[in-house]
């Protein structure tokens, strides 16, 4: 018998640097998750481009203020599932996605069904590094989102002020910044929340997800 976790059977477990990759898959979704019960990516074994998890879903509300995206920057690639998203619905959008983790990027490729398509472009290292070496000659980005973690939640680059100065620079004047943040006293969120009032003049929308 194969061997369970998380109530699923497991694909593949494997290391890099303090965090432990694994995916399961339960016959309906498969996941993946960084050596703890929550999941960091979902896809839907019978429709591999929608978005299984709510917090994806909620992401993609950022689309009714940019309904039709020419350039996208996604900061955290996981499984892949907001850019299979983007790449169905926006065939001709540019996507740029930066993803800290070569191995994150290959599970993404093996079991995810992330494709190789010329509109998607990956970059690997630091999140918070990359974007600001972003080549600054490129058109501004209409949407940008933000969907990094660690094993230990959100990365502490990304919550300082000068992240967030950053991701405004590189979009549009009129560019969506959408941030996946976890509530709470201890996770960094209403520090987040105060750079995001501070750096976008204050139009900041919470939608709380469970």
């Amino acid at each position: 018998m194969a061997e369970q976790k998380y109530n699923a059977r497991i694909l593949h477990t494997s290391r890099e640097h303090d965090t432990t990759l694994e995916i399961v898959d339960d016959g309906f979704q498969r996941s993946l998750h960084f050596g703890t019960p929550s999941r960091q990516s979902s896809m839907y074994l019978h429709a591999p481009d929608k978005l299984a998890l709510s917090y994806t879903r909620a992401m993609m509300t950022g689309l009714l203020f940019c309904p039709n995206p020419e350039r996208v920057l996604l900061i955290g690639l996981g499984g892949g599932s907001i850019a299979k998203f983007l790449l169905r619905h926006f065939p001709a959008c540019q996507i740029d996605a930066v993803e800290t983790s070569e191995e994150v990027i290959k599970l993404a490729r093996a079991y995810f069904q992330l494709p190789e398509s010329p509109q998607l472009n990956i970059y690997v290292g630091d999140g918070a590094r990359l974007t600001q070496a972003l080549p600054s000659q490129r058109s501004p980005y209409d949407l940008l989102l933000v969907d990094a973690f660690t094993d230990k939640g959100v990365p502490e680059a990304f919550l300082q002020d000068g992240f967030f100065s950053t991701c405004r620079a590189k979009l549009r004047p009129n560019g969506v910044f959408v941030a996946n943040l976890w509530a709470g006293p201890t996770t960094g969120f209403y520090g987040a929340l105060r750079h995001l009032r501070e750096h976008f003049d204050d139009n900041v929308l919470q939608l709380p997800v469970e």
